[in-house]
């Protein structure tokens, strides 16, 4: 029987060298009005809650394993509203997406304001090694 590992991570997937007018590790998006968006690592410092991802037992019985990336948008609540991947195997990205859909973090807020984040999360999906059988006693 194979074990699972998964491994979430918070990542940061938005692109470097923008004038910051928001607060470090953040930067406005393009087009919204109160949606800040937030590197992954200060996100991560945020998660209040996690549900435990769910390995499909179809892609471990094929021995898929990789990363999903997700587009993650939060709510002044703290509330995930929607996420949507942007890369992985799909056989495994509906699994991470319905494991973050339920994540709740602490609100973010800008000049003592909560705000709407829109953030980025890597999912890890690993399958252990079984261990090697231990050999008789001499």
């Amino acid at each position: 029987m194979k074990s699972v590992f998964v491994v979430i991570v918070c990542v940061a997937a938005w692109a470097s060298g923008q004038a910051q007018t928001s607060p470090p590790g953040t930067s406005p998006v393009e087009g919204a009005t109160s949606r800040t968006q937030v590197d992954g690592d200060t996100a991560s410092t945020l998660v209040l809650s996690k549900t435990p991802v769910v390995y499909p037992a179809a892609a471990r019985s094929a021995g898929i394993q990789g990363k999903v990336e997700l587009r993650v948008f939060v709510s002044k609540m703290g509330d995930v509203v929607e996420v949507s991947v942007v890369s992985g195997d799909p056989a495994l990205a509906q699994a991470a997406v319905e494991s973050v859909k339920q994540w709740k973090y602490k609100p973010y807020e800008v000049n003592a304001s909560a705000v709407e984040m829109e953030t980025s999360v890597s999912v890890n999906f690993q399958l252990k090694a079984p261990a090697p059988p231990t050999p008789p006693p001499l």
